[in-house]
């Protein structure tokens, strides 16, 4: 974590805490259908290579994949545990219901 506390850009974003909300992360969740729009639009151009030749497509397949995968499946359980932090600043116990998208 030395770099996330030492990178004058940013961009590791240790600081979500203070920037996501419950009502945001539950708007950007509502909104998904968007991103999986885009992911779609994406993974079609990797299947036609003449519409991106400026880009080696199997570079970025696994991670559009992944990212495709991780929306329709375990992100949204990674969600209501994130909601959970960001109203109790705690983890879950065993057991303990997590709050709703």
């Amino acid at each position: 974590m030395n770099a996330a506390a030492e990178d004058p850009f940013g961009g590791y974003a240790c600081d979500g805490d203070d920037r996501w909300t419950p009502e945001t992360v539950r708007a950007w969740w509502a909104d998904r259908a968007r991103v999986q729009e885009w992911l779609d639009r994406e993974l079609a151009t990797h299947t036609q290579p003449h519409l991106r030749p400026e880009y080696d497509p199997l570079d970025e397949l696994p991670a559009l994949l992944g990212y495709s995968a991780d929306l329709r499946g375990p992100l949204e359980q990674y969600l209501r545990g994130y909601l959970f932090w960001l109203q109790e600043r705690r983890e879950p116990r065993d057991g303990e219901p997590l709050p709703a998208l």
